[in-house]
């Protein structure tokens, strides 16, 4: 038996990601890579880092009128980001001072009034830790309702294109689990000319008005067609009578 060891076979490396949809083209800096997860902002671009919303619809035409939202909620974000920041180096320094303070004045003892006045010079940092605290949390607060305001949008025009969908189908579009594809519809129901229909055991189904209105506009069509036909049917039955007597 040969001590020989066989060459481990070399590793074939992994392809490269794809993107294959058009849509998968950021519409803020224009490159073409794939959506990344964000906690704050549900999706974002891999290069700018800017809020995104993933569709897998090829061939629809966008308007991208969801875009000036997710801008809006991207800026907040990062100033967000950068309130934050700020707000933890000014704490530090504000605490640096005040453990500094500390030593000199066990150290030295100085007079009352040089205390004061250094103490007030220690806290102005932590005030506007303060206040840049306060500022992150409400522009945060901002963010959520911006974004759900872009894919409210998006779901919108998704409706418009396809006519009737349902919840499973928008789901899978958006790439969100069913329950998130429920609530985007169901708030489209609420607040715009899109309207719902239970066809048990189907899932959701939703429409938008032009839908609607060119069915019921089918319909009226055939009823008017119908009417005339059956008034005409009347007045020949009515001369071949006059006729026969």
């Amino acid at each position: 038996m040969s001590d020989e060891k066989t060459p481990p076979a070399p590793s074939t490396p992994a392809a490269p990601l794809e993107v294959t949809s058009s849509q998968e083209r950021c519409p803020h800096c224009g490159n073409r890579t794939l959506n990344e997860p964000s906690d704050a902002l549900r999706f974002r671009c891999g290069v700018c880092g800017k809020a995104r919303i993933p569709l897998d619809l090829p061939g629809l035409k966008r308007s991208d009128a969801e875009v000036p939202a997710l801008a809006r909620a991207s800026a907040s974000h990062t100033a967000a980001l950068a309130w934050t920041a700020g707000s933890a180096v000014l704490g530090g320094f504000s605490l640096f001072s005040l453990a500094a303070l500390a030593l000199v004045y066990s150290a030295l003892n100085p007079g009352l009034v040089p205390m004061l006045f250094a103490l007030l010079i220690a806290l102005m940092p932590a005030g506007i830790a303060a206040h840049g605290v306060r500022r992150a949390s409400a522009l945060r607060a901002r963010v959520a309702p911006t974004i759900e305001e872009a894919w409210l949008q998006v779901a919108r025009e998704v409706i418009e294109a396809e006519g009737k969908i349902s919840d499973v189908q928008l789901a899978k579009i958006l790439r969100v689990d069913r329950e998130r594809a429920e609530q985007l519809l169901a708030q489209l129901a609420a607040t715009s000319s899109v309207r719902h229909r239970i066809e048990d055991p189907a899932p959701l189904t939703f429409e938008a008005t032009r839908v609607r209105v060119e069915d019921e506009a089918a319909r009226d069509a055939q009823d008017l067609e119908a009417a005339e036909a059956a008034e005409a049917a009347e007045q020949q039955k009515k001369r071949t009578q006059e006729t026969g007597a």
